[in-house]
C-alpha cells in the first residue's frame, strides 16, 4: 500500500520525533508498504526515508524542484517525482496515497493535513484513513476536532476515517487492520 506521510524536514527539540520517523520507516519496509513523501532528505524527512531505504523498502519521494534549495531532493528513492512548486507537490502527496500518516509537524505538514481532511469532507478526493502519530503533540487539535463536529462544523464520515495513535507500531497494526479504531 502507498502511504502517505506527511512530517516535518526539521528535527524539532524532543527527540522523539526523529525515533518515531525512523521507527516507522522500518517498519513501513517490513510491512511491504510504500513510503510517499516529501522528498527531503532533512531532519524528520530524512530520518523516515534513510529507515525505508535501509531496510530495502520502496521510497516515493515528490519534491519542489528549485524551491528548497537549503533541503536537498531524495536522489535515491526507488521514484523521484520534481514538481513546478508546493501545490503541485501536496495534489501529488494526496493523489498517490492509499493512507496517510501524520507525524508531528509545523504549518507545511498542518496545511497538507487540512488539505486533504478538507478534499474529503466535499469529496474531491475518496475518503481514506489518516492516522496521526503522537498523542501528546496532536491532543489539542482532537480537542478541537471534538468540538467542531459537536457543533456541526465539520463532516462525521471524514472524522470517521481519522485515528491518533501515539506509537509508529499502533499505526502499522491500524494499516493492516481494516475497522481502524476512531478516536474522536
Amino acid at each position: 500500500m502507498n502511504v502517505t506521510v506527511f512530517l516535518s524536514s526539521r528535527d524539532g527539540k524532543n527527540p522523539i520525533y526523529k525515533d518515531t520517523s525512523e521507527k516507522l520507516g522500518i517498519l513501513l519496509a517490513k510491512s511491504g508498504h510504500t513510503l510517499v513523501y516529501g522528498g527531503s532528505e532533512e531532519g524528520c524527512m530524512g530520518m523516515v526515508s534513510d529507515a525505508v531505504i535501509r531496510h530495502q523498502g520502496k521510497v516515493i519521494a515528490v519534491y519542489p524542484d528549485g524551491i528548497l534549495p537549503l533541503e536537498p531532493p531524495r536522489q535515491n528513492a526507488s521514484q523521484l517525482y520534481l514538481t513546478s512548486g508546493m501545490d503541485e507537490r501536496k495534489r501529488k502527496l494526496i493523489d498517490l496515497g492509499e493512507a496517510f500518516v501524520i507525524l508531528a509537524g509545523g504549518f507545511g505538514t498542518m496545511e497538507e493535513s487540512f488539505q486533504l481532511l478538507t478534499e474529503m469532507s466535499i469529496n474531491q478526493t475518496a475518503i481514506r484513513p489518516v492516522i496521526f502519530v503522537g498523542r501528546k503533540f496532536y491532543q489539542p487539535l482532537f480537542d478541537l476536532l471534538r468540538l467542531q463536529l459537536k457543533e456541526g462544523m465539520i463532516s462525521k464520515e471524514v472524522i470517521d476515517a481519522i485515528s491518533l495513535v501515539d506509537t509508529a507500531e499502533e499505526t502499522i497494526e491500524l494499516l493492516g487492520d481494516l475497522n481502524l479504531e476512531q478516536v474522536v
